[in-house]
């Protein structure tokens, strides 16, 4: 006998012969159905008697009294004689097929192991019941783990506890005497044990169970015996882990585990108890049941995902003994109000793509946590490109994961990311790509000092960008009114450049589309784009003289760029933006106004400026900042009207001690600069246009914010209007036009279209805060 399939029932004769109609189809001779009755008391048995008359293969079993799944489970275990255990529940079914597959699976010629995991799905027909957010495994990753990685990922709460999604060699039960328990949450500790001592556990892709959802199951209610089956389950786990196991990780893993379970079992209330009046006593039981839980409370790591957060707040309310039980639960119930739903993540996580030319990027930020530089967070690496057959379901797979590592408190290369904000996502595979960056290469004519060999180390794509493209269009994953960001290396040096870009506007016409480029050689297509005011470009100068240029940009071409910006400036001069990014070699005072000379002579003062910093170097002094300043000073005494700090200076500024601030300001006045920095005046409340990142960076970064009283934001997004964003409500922008609130314009990339749009509402630059913010 190979498989024998375990049925416990009580209560089921409504369903339980659709059950193993499915089932006694798939036997042939090499399966075995035990059925197992706990004392029904509606006719179950007696149907159950018939159908075992009509088939061979199914034994019906009785419990002596009611006592639950697992004691039924037992006893048909006690009673199998398949070298393999399939648990199916009464209601549900297999796929049908599924039998004849886990047979194959498990030919002894092709594999060697103990347990077999498989994925399932609701049954079709009933999935329309209710609503469910998620159907099948979604912890298939973790079975390319080793065994000891795994069992850290299943004590973590990162994987299924649930037995009937696997299938378990028979022997492992007996020889290792691994039983359920009674009671609720019984497969919790039961799988672990089954991983605990399997040699090998293997995933079968492929869905062979149907799961019938009922709004009475075990994930649908919620009492004490439930809370305290989690607890037992955990108790059984963290025994067996004091007793043998002296792997250091995987204690702490248990304790992480310990933070799900309590967390859990907070939601499971809120979630499931229907009244305030229920959910009081429910959240006590649980804090004494964790009161009397053999880890001690403050050994629990708790850290700023939501669960470590939700526990965090549920103890310390929990712990305030003077307030009344009935509070305790109000205060319980208004945080999981405000924040259930809420996680990690950052624009550019869910909206945004980078392709590079042997990876995929999720976001281009930079950031130093203890001196080191982090950021540029890869989420398709080469060998997954190479093996990749549909490159767009890689990459929202991959923004998947990395997503669900964050939300886990799993090490990810956005830990420490100050760009990370916690509030309500909505789902990965339903968000749309609304910024993609174009850098798949790494051919340039410069060799800037300050860059490196991922954009200038002459490398080609290692995918088919056209294709990546045309099916990113295709399959509608881009959003209409995309930002299109054109980079490299020099973008104009990959020869389907043109091409590509016209597909994009053609496709998308509606979209944005950033060029950086360093103008070198001049592009018919952009200068055409730019003429049909479908495409905005960049260019870094640096400099304001020829030695200058060669030091930083590593050629002789300053003028042959400065005459190419002079013809796009012709074509539209507001779609160019000219950059001074301060690094080694170029932060002098003789620079600065050789820079500002360079941009006189060529008359290119109605472009947009905008002013930068070495992303490779962690902090601002002082006397960068007094150059900085003088930059933007010049700039703006030549007439400039759109010239702007980037931010990576603006979180560098926010990061200025009390005492680095008053130094700055004693030399900003020595250098008599001092008239071109914005004071704060806590009296007069102020506007700010953006409700977005560089807006969160400013408040929370900037000292100037700190002192000033924010009235509002305005932000011409719908989905943002009349919403809150930071604690203050969101207008339209045409609510500038019915007060008289200064404006700063918070925003780095959209700074030259918002300033436009801002005059095209008629509103005075008076208005704006155009002197610099620090």
């Amino acid at each position: 006998m190979k498989i024998s399939l375990i049925v416990p029932t009580y209560n089921s004769a409504e369903y339980i012969q659709a059950c193993l109609a499915s089932l006694v189809t798939q036997l042939e001779d090499f399966a075995e159905i035990i059925v197992i009755d706990d004392c029904s008391t509606d006719g179950t048995f007696a149907l159950l008697s018939a159908f075992a008359e009509r088939n061979q293969a199914v034994h019906v079993l009785q419990t002596e009294t009611n006592s639950g799944p697992g004691v039924a489970r037992n006893l048909g275990i006690e009673h199998a004689k398949g070298e393999w255990i399939l648990f199916v529940d009464s209601d549900d079914a297999l796929t049908d097929l599924a039998l004849k597959q886990l047979i194959q699976f498990v030919d002894p010629e092709t594999l060697n192991c103990d347990v077999v995991a498989f994925d399932w799905r609701y049954k079709k027909d009933n999935v329309n019941n209710e609503t469910f957010h998620f159907e099948g495994r979604f912890d298939k990753p973790e079975f390319t783990n080793e065994k000891a990685l795994l069992l850290e990922k299943y004590v973590k709460f990162r994987m299924d506890h649930s037995a009937i999604y696997l299938m378990i060699k028979r022997q492992l039960l007996i020889e290792h005497q691994v039983s359920f328990a009674g009671g609720f949450h019984e497969d919790i500790d039961f799988t672990f044990l089954v991983y605990w001592h399997a040699r090998e556990v293997k995933l079968l892709d492929e869905v062979i169970y149907l799961k019938t959802p009922r709004p009475g199951s075990i994930v649908n209610s919620v009492s004490t015996s439930h809370i305290k089956g989690f607890y037992r389950s955990y108790a059984v786990i963290h025994t067996l882990l004091k007793s043998v196991s002296k792997n250091q990780s995987l204690h702490t893993a248990f304790l992480t585990g310990v933070i799900g379970l309590v967390a859990t079992c907070i939601r499971k209330i809120f979630l499931k108890a229907p009244s305030k009046e229920l959910r009081e006593p429910l959240y006590e039981y649980t804090f004494k049941q964790l009161n009397d839980f053999s880890v001690p409370i403050d050994s629990l790591p708790l850290d700023k995902t939501y669960y470590s957060l939700l526990v965090k707040h549920f103890l310390n309310t929990m712990m305030t003994h003077e307030t009344a039980a009935q509070r305790r639960s109000e205060v319980i119930d208004e945080f999981l109000e405000e924040n259930e739903g809420k996680k990690w993540s950052c624009i550019d996580l869910h909206h945004s793509a980078f392709l590079a030319p042997k990876e995929i990027r999720t976001c281009c930020k930079r950031f130093f946590v203890d001196n080191e530089m982090r950021g540029d967070v890869t989420i398709v690496n080469s060998e997954q490109l190479e093996q990749s057959e549909n490159l767009v379901k890689t990459i929202m797979d991959a923004k998947k994961k990395l997503f669900a590592d964050i939300n886990m408190g799993e090490p990810t290369g956005c830990d420490g990311c100050p760009y990370l904000e916690f509030k309500q996502w909505g789902a990965i595979e339903s968000s749309k790509i609304t910024k993609v960056s174009y850098e798949h290469h790494s051919v340039c004519n410069l060799k800037c000092s300050y860059c490196s060999d991922t954009y200038y180390g002459g490398e080609k794509p290692a995918y088919d960008v056209l294709a990546l493209q045309k099916a990113l269009l295709d399959e509608q994953r881009l959003s209409e009114k995309a930002l299109c960001i054109w980079g490299g290396g020099e973008p104009t040096s990959d020869k389907h450049f043109s091409k590509l870009l016209l597909q994009t506007t053609e496709r998308l016409p509606l979209s944005s589309n950033r060029v950086i480029t360093n103008a070198v050689v001049f592009n018919k297509a952009i200068y055409e784009l730019l003429l049909a005011k479908k495409v905005s470009i960049f260019t870094s100068i640096d400099a304001g003289t020829e030695e200058t240029f060669v030091k930083i940009r590593g050629k002789n071409s300053l003028h042959k760029v400065m005459e190419n910006l002079v013809k796009y400036s012709s074509a539209n001069a507001e779609a160019v933006t000219v950059k001074y990014i301060f690094t080694d070699g170029n932060k002098f005072q003789a620079e600065i106004r050789a820079f500002a000379e360079l941009i006189d002579r060529y008359q290119l003062k109605a472009c947009n400026f905008q002013i930068s910093f070495d992303f490779k170097e962690e902090r601002i002094s002082s006397d960068d900042l007094v150059l900085i300043v003088r930059l933007y000073k010049s700039l703006k005494q030549l007439g400039a009207h759109v010239v702007y700090l980037d931010d990576l200076i603006l979180m560098r500024i926010g990061e200025l001690s009390a005492d680095e601030e008053a130094l700055l300001a004693d030399k900003l006045e020595l250098a008599g600069l001092n008239d071109i920095v914005a004071l704060a005046d806590s009296k007069v409340p102020i506007a700010l246009w953006g409700a977005g990142e560089t807006a969160r960076l400013l408040l929370e970064h900037s000292n100037y914010f700190k002192r000033v009283e924010l009235a509002y934001f305005v932000d011409p997004d719908p989905n943002k209007i009349g919403t809150t964003f930071m604690g203050k409500p969101v207008y339209a922008p045409d609510m500038l036009t019915k007060t008289q609130t200064p404006v700063f314009i918070a925003a780095v990339q959209y700074y030259a279209p918002i300033y436009r749009e801002f005059k095209q509402l008629g509103l005075p630059d008076s208005r704006l805060i155009n002197k610099l913010i620090i």
